[in-house]
């Protein structure tokens, strides 16, 4: 059985939607209330994790600062990401 050939994204397409999802996130982030920061989410980081709690650790992953970032992680869930 004859293998299909490797297709190899455009990465300058591939980089340009992430660049725009993470300023749609940006936007998103930037419009919540300060009492929208504080409601459940629906994110597996823990029991009775908050929606700060999960955009602390979204952010940890992105910036790759798992140290500084991860060391000021508050709230349910985050001592389960240090």
């Amino acid at each position: 059985m004859a293998r299909s050939p490797l297709v190899v994204p455009d990465t300058d397409a591939v980089w340009a939607a992430i660049d725009r999802e993470r300023l749609d996130l940006a936007d998103l982030l930037d419009d919540l209330a300060p009492a929208d920061w504080e409601q459940s989410s629906l994110c597996a980081v823990g029991e009775g994790a908050l929606v700060e709690g999960t955009v602390q650790a979204l952010l940890m992953v992105l910036t790759g600062r798992t140290g500084p970032v991860r060391d000021e992680l508050s709230g349910p869930g985050a001592d389960r990401l240090r």
